[in-house]
């Protein structure tokens, strides 16, 4: 995978301007749990999600399941709900590590609304 990151370990600006954002995605009612996001080899900080739908990053890297894309453009593309993640399996742009049923279903929530879907669009 390729990465958009000027050196391992840096913080990708597009992200950084999320981590602060917090917001409702109606798919994700009833779903649980955190997500590494990483750009190739490169942390992008955590998706954190809670029961009630509300979803946000966060820079804690305490997880055991890991999404890993190719681009900074894919994960957002994901984020925004723009991308399936199934398209991007299948291309080879979106590898998953650990619980897939989760990193799926909140993937796949982010498609039903997704707090980023206007906010990442000038990044």
């Amino acid at each position: 995978m390729e990465t958009s990151a000027s050196k391992p370990g840096t913080e990708f600006s597009g992200i950084a301007a999320l981590t602060s954002m917090r917001g409702a995605a109606p798919g994700l009612k009833g779903v649980s749990g955190k997500l590494r996001l990483q750009v190739a080899d490169t942390p992008a900080g955590v998706l954190q999600v809670e029961p009630s739908g509300l979803v946000g990053i966060a820079k804690d890297d305490r997880t055991q399941t890991v999404i890993a894309v190719d681009t900074l453009q894919t994960l957002l593309a994901l984020l925004r709900g723009e991308l399936s993640p199934i398209v991007a399996a299948l291309q080879d742009r979106l590898r998953v590590e650990g619980d897939l049923w989760l990193a799926l279903r909140v993937l796949m929530g982010l498609q039903g609304g997704s707090p980023w879907s206007e906010a990442t669009k000038k990044v």
